[in-house]
């Protein structure tokens, strides 16, 4: 597989994630699912050509899965590593925090996993993995079909969430320059990373986004 000003923000954003996103940490693999996944008659399923295809679905619907996924993906990122521990629920997970109670597509993930699941053997693909997957379509999807990336795929998911981290580690729009940039720099990001991630906050279309999504932070897990 290989707009207008108002999703030039989401794209650009998107680009910056792909210059990332091959500098994983851990022991991840492009096509780690692949013949992996038995279907009906122990026929091969494509995992990424699935998920593209539920995505692509949903996008013809809403035309914002692009910021939401990559707001997700980061609020996820940031905090672990990429492991899908935004997704858990319960009394004082990272769901519950602040910075996440407006955080959006989750319905678009636990449709991505039910299908996932009714192809292959459970919990044979990883939510992380799925998070990571379903934002590189809606961008390629939002980019009119041009912004494609390949990804890295493995992860196993986290097991431990906790609202105090993601309150501490999200930047909040408000956080102070130096300490923004400290945040940053923590998550081997650097200053321009930065810049540019403010020069792109303006646009409306993604206003909650503070920070570049990056599987440059470390892999907590990875799959065998």
């Amino acid at each position: 597989m290989k707009r207008e000003k108002s999703s030039t923000a989401t794209l650009a954003l998107g680009i910056m994630v792909m210059t990332l996103f091959g500098q994983c940490y851990g022991q991840l693999t492009f096509g780690f699912y692949e013949g992996k996944c038995k279907g009906k008659k122990n026929v091969d399923v494509d995992v990424e050509q699935l998920i593209f295809e539920i995505v692509e679905s949903a996008f013809k619907q809403d035309r914002t899965l692009a910021a939401a996924m990559l707001r997700m993906l980061f609020h996820d990122c940031f905090v672990r590593g990429c492991d899908a521990s935004i997704l858990l629920d319960g009394e004082g997970t990272e769901k519950t925090a602040g910075p996440n109670l407006t955080v959006r597509g989750y319905e678009l993930i636990d449709a991505v996993k039910s299908a996932v699941e009714k192809n292959c053997r459970r919990r044979l693909v990883s939510c992380a993995d799925i998070i990571v997957i379903v934002t590189r379509v809606t961008v390629f999807l939002a980019s009119g079909r041009t912004n494609w990336y390949n990804v890295k795929t493995g992860r196993r998911d986290g097991s431990e969430s906790f609202a105090n981290e993601a309150n501490q580690n999200l930047p909040s729009p408000f956080e102070p320059v130096p300490r923004a940039i400290s945040m940053f720099q923590a998550k081997n990001l650097s200053v321009q990373d930065f810049v540019d991630t403010l020069l792109e906050s303006h646009n409306a279309l993604i206003s909650k986004l503070v920070c570049i999504i990056s599987t440059a932070f470390p892999e907590p897990q990875t799959l065998t």
